[in-house]
């Protein structure tokens, strides 16, 4: 009642901070629920009138002024279209406009769910806002199941959710990934949604990751309801260790899902831009290490468009990114400036994903932005940058770097080691491309113009170290380099050993393994004495398994081949699947140019005898007993290629 009370044009007006105006407005709607028949009718109605009068202000902003499903990318907006629901929802038979307020927000809010991720239940903006605006959602989402009217856990992207974090925000995580806000570590926000889902979907997996993360206090009202005792918790060691969300050009690639002492590296080529949460890093990466954040997205989320934040944070400098002639680099606050998953692989021997960043460099300065990464496993990762400058006499290519604590130039110049805690990563740059860089370390937060760009608020006085390895002025280069994580209590990194060659660099790893990255403009690598010839950026080799690269052919020891098979569709130079014609090899072959993944998931699940199933997974029992949980194995990560994009796995005898 003391909520009621307060003057709705004072310091929690709208105008001053729209959360505070939504929270007192909601939160009181829900009280009013749970608490309606011990309130008098005086009571009662104060609470409508308080009601009333905010949620008009919320629906003149985002159902009159500026329309939800005409803007669906405002945050707030969304979020609060949600609460409009919601309040109508309760309100239903106690205020004669409240059924107005429902059938104006709850078909856009469910339709849209969720503006910000796809099929796949991954999230854009990264995991500290996927928190946030996840936990959200489903304050609306379970008002509407509750009153046996929607059930949005339906929805494909509800079925995935559970998937986004057990790959992109797992348990002992030192940080998130990605967006504003993803300093938080998993906690409480992590752990009731985890079990909302587990509890809905009655997946193990999920209570599993939900108690890994540990005991946290309940902070959300809903999070009381969350949970069911009765499902016993099972690791998800059935799933593969890494994952492509196709929907939002995010990979993650582990070492192992269960321990938290994994290797880990994160991948973002996106096409939601850099707009509202999202920042400016496409093509970026992160790397996870022992515990500790080694190679991070620099910067800090103190409050939204501070100096620090809109100098530096979202800046593609302040990412692990490429930039050109003095920190140029992608432009912010811009849902265009999109880069494009285009290849996703996974093998036993190791993790493939490309990216295209090409036109997130919205000024035209560079003709290519391709970077590939390649997991070398266990424990090396591989960076490679194709990147051409449209003007003929070239760019200075920058490679940056970026750590938490202790980042120190290797004396020659094109490597780098970093120290956080326990852990270690040591960074060397490959190939002749990279040898004239001039490489240089700084410990400030730069704006565009050179300002000190200090953090303010929570993140007050915090420092982290930036190295920034940049190329002589040219055209085109190839920027080839190795990232070992290491523990610093068991000596040196894993050691990998480099041979220049006509053409291409081979870079070679304990275990037989090798790694042939073509250096050459285009055109036939020929390994010589390797017994190689492929047409692709790379190709890996281990044992008797191959990763081709963004290719299509590889001849082995002068006759058995892997090659490219021309789609039946008539579309010429579409390249939808590749020949293995060696046993247990795979390969990640790239799509013709300007071709790329669907805008969101089609995908789904084929049912017996191939053909495509009309339904999920599961089959919805009664509304009150739990759902079987959703196969991910065969619904979903089986079928995550788009056209342009295949692996084939044989395990029989090689043919010619």
């Amino acid at each position: 009642m003391n909520f009621a009370s307060w003057d709705p044009e004072a310091a929690t007006r709208f105008d001053i901070n729209d959360q505070v105006h939504r929270a007192v407005a909601y939160r009181s709607a829900i009280a009013y629920d749970w608490l309606h028949d011990l309130l008098s009718p005086a009571e009662r109605q104060a609470v409508q009138d308080m009601v009333r009068t905010r949620i008009a202000v919320l629906i003149e902003h985002y159902l009159d002024r500026q329309p939800i499903n005409q803007y669906p990318f405002d945050s707030h907006g969304w979020t609060i279209a949600g609460y409009i629901g919601l309040m109508g929802t309760i309100l239903l038979h106690d205020i004669p406009e409240a059924e107005v307020w429902v059938r104006r927000a709850v078909p856009a809010f469910i339709n849209l769910l969720p503006p910000w991720g796809g099929e796949d239940g991954s999230w854009s903006q990264g995991t500290g806002y996927w928190q946030w605006s996840s936990g959200s959602n489903k304050e609306l989402m379970d008002v509407l199941l509750s009153v046996g009217a929607i059930d949005a856990y339906d929805k494909a992207f509800s079925r995935h959710e559970g998937l986004y974090p057990i790959y992109m925000f797992p348990h002992g995580s030192p940080t998130g990934v990605f967006g504003n806000d993803s300093h938080y570590l998993p906690d409480w926000p992590s752990i009731g949604l985890l079990n909302r889902l587990a509890q809905v979907y009655g997946d193990p997996r999920l209570k599993w990751a939900a108690e890994a993360i540990g005991e946290r206090t309940a902070s959300g009202l809903q999070d009381y309801f969350y949970g069911d005792e009765s499902i016993v918790p099972r690791p998800p060691a059935d799933l593969p260790k890494a994952k492509w969300f196709e929907t939002t050009g995010l990979v993650a690639m582990h070492s192992n899902l269960t321990d938290p002492e994994r290797i880990s590296l994160y991948f973002k080529s996106s096409p939601y831009g850099s707009y509202s949460h999202s920042q400016a890093d496409q093509n970026g990466f992160i790397i996870h290490a022992f515990g500790e954040t080694l190679a991070l997205k620099s910067g800090y989320y103190d409050y939204y468009n501070s100096v620090h934040h809109r100098g530096y944070t979202k800046r593609t400098y302040s990412a692990n990114a490429i930039t050109f002639d003095g920190r140029q680099g992608q432009p912010i606050d811009d849902f265009d400036a999109k880069g494009r998953m285009v290849g996703f692989a996974s093998h036993p021997a190791f993790d493939a994903a490309t990216g295209d960043a090409v036109a997130a460099y919205r000024g035209g300065e560079l003709s290519s932005a391709l970077r590939h990464i390649v997991y070398m496993k266990p424990d090396v990762f591989v960076v490679i940058d194709e990147l051409a400058a449209s003007d003929p006499e070239g760019v200075s290519f920058e490679w940056n770097l970026h750590a938490d604590e202790r980042l120190t130039l290797n004396p020659d110049g094109v490597g780098a080691t970093i120290e956080k805690g326990k852990a270690g990563l040591q960074v060397r740059l490959h190939g002749a491309d990279s040898r004239g860089s001039t490489a240089s370390v700084e410990a400030r937060f730069l704006d565009p113009d050179g300002n000190e760009a200090t953090p303010v608020a929570w993140a007050a006085g915090k420092s982290q170290v930036h190295a920034t390895f940049a190329t002589p002025k040219q055209r085109a280069a190839v920027l080839i380099a190795t990232l070992a994580p290491y523990r610093l209590d068991s000596g040196a990194p894993a050691a990998v050993a480099t041979a220049e060659c006509a053409g291409y660099v081979r870079l070679s790893f304990e275990g037989d393994a090798a790694l042939y990255v073509r250096t050459a403009a285009a055109g036939t690598v020929d390994t010589g004495a390797g017994g190689y010839r492929f047409d692709g950026a790379a190709l890996a080799v281990h044992g008797d398994a191959l990763l081709l690269v963004q290719g299509t052919r590889v001849e082995l020891d002068g006759g058995r081949r892997l090659r490219e098979r021309r789609a039946g569709d008539g579309s010429v130079g579409r390249r939808t699947a590749v020949r293995v014609l060696r046993s247990r090899c795979l390969a990640l072959a790239g799509g013709a140019a300007g071709r790329g993944p669907p805008a969101r998931a089609r995908h789904r699940p084929r049912a017996a005898g191939g053909r495509r199933s009309r339904r999920p997974s599961w089959r919805r029992g009664a509304r009150t007993g739990p759902r079987r949980p959703v196969d991910w194995r065969s619904g979903w990560s089986g079928v995550s290629m788009p056209s342009g994009w295949t692996t084939r796995r044989c395990r029989g005898r090689s043919r010619r």
